[in-house]
């Protein structure tokens, strides 16, 4: 929540999180914001044996204006986006693209 104070935070169920960012965003600054969000946690837990084996990873979507996108369009295709990091390794982010599908 202190990370993304401008946006709406809730959790999904188990460890799973969803951050809703309102109004027109540049999509490449909400990736950023999501890395380095993800390097600043894992840093917090880097001094703690036992949680060596924790890792984050994300998905991201997006509707535009022109394009409005129901809210159970965007959790599914964030959780592509996430499935898709996941494939591709630990500690990664993806925003969405039609042919994850």
């Amino acid at each position: 929540q202190n990370e993304f104070a401008d946006g709406f935070c809730a959790r999904l169920g188990g460890d799973e999180f969803m951050i809703v960012l309102m109004g027109k965003r540049d999509i490449e600054g909400v990736e950023w914001r999501v890395n380095g969000f993800m390097k600043r946690l894992m840093s917090y837990y880097r001094d703690i044996p036992e949680m060596h084996a924790l890792s984050v990873s994300a998905g991201i979507s997006q509707a535009l204006p022109e394009k409005p996108k129901s809210i159970d369009e965007l959790i599914h295709e964030s959780d592509r986006a996430l499935y898709k990091a996941k494939e591709a390794g630990r500690a990664r982010c993806k925003v969405y693209m039609p042919e994850m599908e």
